[in-house]
């Protein structure tokens, strides 16, 4: 991409619109709209652009976790991959705004590097489910490059001595990291202050579902925003997590009263 080209894409970036939900920013944006700006980021060497996927849970998380709340209001482009940020966006500002999973939203990303032989580097999970991911994609996305993988498990001085060098020498186009929130930004923003990479997003647990060790649900449960219901009832132990959300809904109400 020219520079003259360049510039233009970095000021319609920074200008994009924003609402505020409950302390985190959120851009205005639609699934189209998301994959469009994913295709001119990939394709310019200029900057590293993070694109981040915020649901309610990060939302709560952030306004007692100053790290997590810096992350989620420097990423370039904040998505809501949540239903309950497009009701809260339609009760607080009156916009309907489309949710795009994070989960959906890397494939849409994959399948462009695919068109456009970009090279793609997965960062995070454990080496089994990594190498059962990477056969997986290559399969699903024929003349994908794969150019670099490491596993999740890795210590600063590992990243710093191995990781990031192989990173700076690979140059790959996008970055994908496969880990828990705050951790998968944690490594985001150190490789975007040392190098160059196009494009960068954080995907969880993604890769696990992708090659079937927690199954993603009936489409059903997706289609009607219940994914969050439908992983509480599979896994109990995730209610302390969830308890978010009923507090999420509380404040968007009495946000909404106080306006």
């Amino acid at each position: 991409m020219g520079a003259s080209l360049g510039h233009v894409w970095i000021i319609k970036v920074l200008f994009m619109q924003t609402i505020n939900i409950l302390g985190s920013k959120l851009n205005i944006i639609s699934k189209q709209e998301l994959i469009e700006k994913a295709e001119l980021v990939l394709a310019q060497n200029e900057k590293s652009y993070h694109f981040f996927s915020l649901n309610p849970i990060k939302v709560i998380k952030a306004q007692s976790d100053q790290t997590l709340d810096k992350y989620i209001n420097n990423a370039d482009i904040v998505y809501p991959d949540a239903i309950g940020l497009s009701i809260a966006s339609r009760i607080l500002y009156g916009l309907k705004l489309e949710r795009v999973t994070g989960y959906d939203f890397h494939f849409d990303v994959l399948k462009i590097c695919q068109k456009m032989k970009f090279s793609v580097y997965f960062l995070g999970s454990t080496d089994y489910s990594l190498k059962k991911a990477v056969a997986k994609y290559e399969q699903d996305f024929p003349g994908l490059i794969i150019n670099g993988t490491h596993n999740g498990y890795f210590s600063d001085k590992c990243f710093f001595q191995t990781i990031l060098p192989e990173i700076i020498q690979l140059q790959p186009k996008l970055i994908i990291v496969a880990m828990g929130a705050k951790l998968q930004e944690k490594w985001i923003e150190e490789i975007r202050s040392r190098t160059i990479v196009p494009m960068m997003m954080g995907v969880g647990g993604s890769l696990d579902t992708y090659v079937g060790n927690y199954p993603l649900g009936p489409k059903w449960v997706i289609k009607y925003g219940l994914l969050w219901l439908y992983r509480l009832i599979k896994q109990p132990s995730r209610y302390k997590v969830m308890s978010a959300l009923p507090k999420f809904a509380l404040q968007v109400l009495i946000k909404k009263i106080n306006i």
